[in-house]
């Protein structure tokens, strides 16, 4: 279990030094929860709504929002008694929440609560449109009520986040005390408690303050490694205590993922001038090559991969890099055919010339070996490996410049720009290593491991075929499946793809993620006690802040694990609106709008307004990218808004599992072989329907290379 600081009194353990800095911040509540309780792992809510509710809720999960808002207007007026009142009013909250008219926001909630004065649920939501609008001790008493109404764990942290949010905007001097609370009692918010006590602790400045907030800013991103606003804080923390190695580090992880910050890049300048012991980024450096020789896999299918990709997924210009061969090693060029060769642990330095647009090739001594403003390959001895160390580019944040190690062959293509790299290589060679991602989260399960190999096989598979024209098929900064290497596999990834030897989903669209909450995009229950779910504004509140149910397949053994299925971030309106502005000049942002859902609540439509425009985002790398630099978990979640007075100043994002949320969950997986399902099985559970067939003869009899079998036992 990870080191979890907590407050004073509680039955956890906590070191001296924490303790210290935490009695002189004066947090001395003790809770009456534990992180594993069984309680906290049961929801309260249930999603049963009117059919014509679910039905008019359709509309606003495709943007037609007059239409939604009329549709359930009228149901909230046709005197169907009440109750369904109250719900399509409350429906009608939710979807004011969504557009950020909070004013219209608290008139639809202010009349669902007329229509139901004994549903918890609606004092909630109240309560956070209040918190929304600065209207903190509006928002306290609704609090106050709701907790006469219930004590579920869910209304109770909900109700505890909001209020700890209105005590640190309005500044009443009790907030870090409840995020403390928060902190040593939710297991699913521990990541965003410790990241608000670091930033109050900071903001309040002073020697012990700011130790507090470099504790706090570092459990932050223990638990939870995406939480950007926490690495940003930490940065600057160490660079304020003069730990200048720590904060060149740390800025360069911000500014490589935000080259907006204005702040970031200053403090980097002044660092540049600092004595740094190791000015290498967070990046991988290898003196020789690892995995030296293998068998190579006789097969036609070969993967293109372009090789240093930036944030967007456009492969930078290198401007040198340095070659070692494991064995032998011959040069190509594309007219001139075979031009030298190179032995083994020999070093040759490829550098770009900008005055030609060419590149030249020399030896350890400077020795000019060959030039040209050619393409070149680099084509080592069969089932030998190149290591390319030291790449650079033009700027060092643009790309992740660690060595790799590769198997196949490289190719150089000299522009006016630099030189983009190319690594082709047999899939099934490659496979292991583009495993290593996906697999670091798992728990090396042999069951679950072989059908992460299976759909991943199938998905890269999908892209040679439907980029076969194209110079690459995938760059190597694919979500989930990022490429630094084959010295980055693992023995397990190894044994799982030779296990299922050319074997593949009969898919159009085999995709996976990390980390599941109960349902994915497709409609599959992470869960057999879920409850039924239909999408409506209100009901995907309910989900997202809704405990997880005790037989979830992706459930983390250790309680403070929770933070690829349940998140939390608070983000500043200014980072936001500076990335926004990058892409499209809005000018000041004065609210953030979720445009349209998937039918499970998913963002796929998110409009920044600004003063000047707005700026429409469809694509789920730039909605990412925007609202956290890249580091936003899904697109599964809830926008909700702060203003101070009638400035916009931050949003909170309540989520659920990693990225797109859309086919096979590879901690589910690891919950079903826990279950004794076979890697047939859980390709079953997450494909219903598919089938399994192979393009020569597989390791495994699984089924026949001509047919389309549905996937199971043999």
């Amino acid at each position: 279990m990870k080191k979890h600081f907590i407050l004073v009194n509680i039955l956890l353990s906590l070191s001296c030094f924490a303790s210290a800095q935490m009695v002189s911040t004066g947090y001395t509540r003790k809770p009456e929860i534990k992180l594993n309780e069984t309680r906290i792992r049961k929801s309260s809510f249930e999603y049963v709504k009117s059919p014509k509710i679910i039905e008019a809720s359709k509309l606003c999960a495709q943007g037609k929002w007059d239409e939604c808002i009329s549709g359930l207007a009228k149901i909230s007026s046709s005197g169907e008694g009440n109750l369904i009142s109250a719900e399509a009013e409350t429906e009608l909250a939710f979807v004011h929440l969504s557009l950020g008219n909070l004013q219209k926001a608290l008139e639809h909630i202010d009349a669902a609560q007329m229509f139901d004065s004994e549903n918890p649920f609606i004092f909630l939501a109240k309560s956070w449109i209040l918190v929304s609008m600065g209207k903190y001790k509006e928002s306290k008493e609704e609090l106050e009520r709701m907790l006469y109404l219930t004590a579920d764990f869910e209304y109770v942290y909900s109700a505890r986040l909001a209020n700890a949010i209105a005590g640190m905007i309005s500044k009443d001097g009790k907030s870090q005390e409840q995020f403390a609370y928060i902190y040593s009692t939710n297991p699913y918010l521990i990541g965003l408690s410790a990241y608000m006590i670091a930033l109050e602790s900071f903001n309040k400045g002073g020697k012990k303050n700011i130790q507090t907030a470099e504790i706090f800013a570092e459990q932050a991103l223990t638990h939870d490694s995406s939480n950007f606003p926490a690495a940003r804080l930490l940065a600057e923390i160490k660079y304020q205590q003069k730990d200048y190695d720590s904060a060149w580090k740390y800025y360069g992880s911000v500014y490589g993922k935000d080259v907006t910050d204005k702040k970031a890049a200053k403090r980097i300048k002044k660092l540049s001038k600092k004595e740094i012991k190791n000015r290498d980024l967070f990046i991988t450096k290898l003196d020789k090559p690892i995995v030296r020789s293998y068998e190579q896999t006789p097969s036609s299918q070969q993967l293109r991969i372009a090789l240093f990709a930036d944030k967007k997924l456009s492969p930078v210009k290198l401007q040198s890099f340095e070659i070692v061969s494991s064995g032998g090693l011959t040069v190509y060029d594309e007219k001139l055919g075979e031009v030298f060769k190179s032995g083994a642990g020999i070093v040759e330095t490829i550098s770009f010339i900008p005055q030609t647009g060419g590149l030249i090739i020399k030896d350890s001594y400077g020795n000019t070996k060959f030039a040209t403003k050619r393409n070149i390959s680099l084509v080592p001895e069969k089932g030998r490996t190149i290591l390319v160390k030291n790449p650079k580019g033009k700027d060092l944040y643009e790309a992740d410049f660690s060595d790799r190690e590769l198997k196949g062959v490289i190719e150089v293509n000299p522009s006016e720009e630099g030189m983009l790299i190319v690594n082709t290589a047999v899939l099934e060679d490659v496979l292991p290593a583009l495993m290593a991602q996906g697999a670091s989260s798992m728990t090396r399960r042999t069951e679950a491991m072989k059908a992460f190999a299976i759909v991943l096989r199938s998905r890269l598979a999908n892209a040679i075929f439907s980029r076969a024209d194209e110079h690459y098929h995938i760059t190597d900064m694919e979500e989930g499946m990022q490429f630094l290497g084959v010295n980055m596999q693992s023995d397990e990834a190894v044994k799982a793809v030779e296990a299922t030897r050319h074997v593949y989903i009969t898919d159009s669209s085999v995709d996976f993620y990390s980390s599941c909450f109960i349902f994915n995009e497709e409609g599959i229950s992470n869960s057999a006690s879920a409850k039924k779910f239909a999408y409506t504004p209100s009901n995907i509140f309910r989900y997202i802040i809704s405990n997880p149910p005790l037989d979830l397949l992706s459930a983390p053994q250790d309680a403070t694990e929770w933070a690829g299925i349940k998140w939390a971030y608070y983000y500043d309106v200014a980072d936001i609106q500076r990335r926004a502005n990058s892409i499209k000049k809005i000018g000041n942002i004065t609210g953030i709008e979720v445009s349209s859902v998937s039918d499970k609540g998913r963002v796929n439509h998110l409009t920044i307004k600004g003063k000047k425009d707005n700026l429409e985002i469809k694509d789920y790398g730039l909605i990412t990218y925007v609202l956290g630099a890249g580091s936003t978990r899904s697109n599964s979640f809830v926008v909700i808004p702060f203003y101070k007075g009638k400035k916009f100043k931050n949003i909170l994002l309540l989520g659920v599992d990693t990225g797109k949320g859309s086919g096979f969950c590879l901690a589910g997986a690891e919950g079903l072989e826990k279950k004794g399902e076979t890697y047939l099985n859980i390709l079953k559970y997450y494909y219903p329907g598919s089938g399994l067939v192979a393009d020569t003869a597989p390791a495994e009899k699984v089924s026949s290379p001509n047919g389309n079998k549905t996937i199971n036992e043999e």
